[in-house]
């Protein structure tokens, strides 16, 4: 929900922590339109592009996606190997 101001403070500390943006890996998931057919707010659009830009200015890229569309999404990440799984809809899929 706050892609902006979230995001830049996980890279932050991530970086004070010792990693290197470089060996990140960027994987994203989520960014539907869930709550207005309408498209008024467009919440998902707008933090999906400013996550975009964020990455951007910081030298990294989009590993793996799985954004938009009108359906809700489960993430999950295992610690030891890096995995990401995402469910939505009753499907699972690997990022």
């Amino acid at each position: 929900m706050f892609a902006d101001t979230g995001m830049e403070h996980l890279v932050n500390k991530l970086t004070s922590l010792g990693a290197t943006k470089k060996r990140l890996q960027v994987k994203v998931a989520g960014g539907a339109q869930v709550m207005n057919d309408a498209k008024m707010f467009s919440i998902g659009k707008r933090n999906y592009t400013a996550l975009r830009q964020l990455l951007w200015k910081n030298g990294m890229f989009i590993d793996a996606e799985d954004v938009g569309g009108k359906y809700a999404r489960n993430l999950s990440l295992r610690i030891n190997d890096g995995q990401v799984q995402v469910k939505s809809q009753g499907l699972l899929k690997q990022l």
